[in-house]
Order: structure tokens, then C-alpha cells, then sequence
């Protein structure tokens, strides 16, 4: 899959590009919640499981910002989805934006 650096985000813009014209067109699921929307930790650990188990290839534009919820505190996005990384990086690719 591709490489994706610690801090989560591809590189460059023309990373993700050559990543996704070599994909089949309307093969890539594109996910963004934006930095409004606020996912538990449940609902974040059920995203990575869903995707893992679709094998379909995905852009993920997964914010590094720290969130406060009621059930879980504080913590990053990045940080909880941590045990997931390497099956997620071996379909898709995760970055901090995407235009």
C-alpha cells in the first residue's frame, strides 16, 4: 500500500493525486467529516473496521486536531485509530487535507 508518514498526512498534494489516478474511476471512497462533526471513539474504531473488511480503496481526510467527547475525553483522531494503521494503509490512503 502507500506510505504514509507518522503524521498521518501522504506528502504533497501530487501524492495523492498519482495515488488516485491509479485507481479505477469511481473506485475510491472518499471520506472527510470536516473539523465540525465530532466521532466517538466507537464510532471512529467501526469506520476503520468497515473499512478493512471492504477492501475497497479510500481517501481519508482524518483531522491531527485533538477533540474532547463526552464518552472518551480528549484525544486525536490519528491517535484512536492507531491499532488500525497498518491494514488501513494497505488499501487506502490517509491525509490531514485534501482539496
Amino acid at each position: 500500500g502507500p506510505l504514509i508518514t507518522s503524521r498521518t498526512d501522504s506528502g504533497t498534494r501530487a501524492d495523492y493525486v498519482e495515488w488516485l489516478d491509479a485507481k479505477a474511476d469511481s473506485s475510491v471512497l472518499y471520506i472527510s467529516f470536516g473539523t465540525v462533526a465530532v466521532l466517538s471513539k466507537k464510532q471512529l474504531l467501526e469506520l476503520c473496521k468497515a473499512l478493512i473488511q471492504s477492501r475497497r480503496p479510500f481517501l481519508w481526510a482524518i483531522t491531527d486536531k485533538p477533540y474532547r467527547s463526552k464518552e472518551d475525553g480528549e484525544e486525536k483522531e490519528v491517535e484512536v485509530i492507531k491499532s488500525f494503521r497498518e491494514e488501513l494503509d494497505d488499501i487506502g490512503i490517509l491525509v490531514s487535507w485534501c482539496e
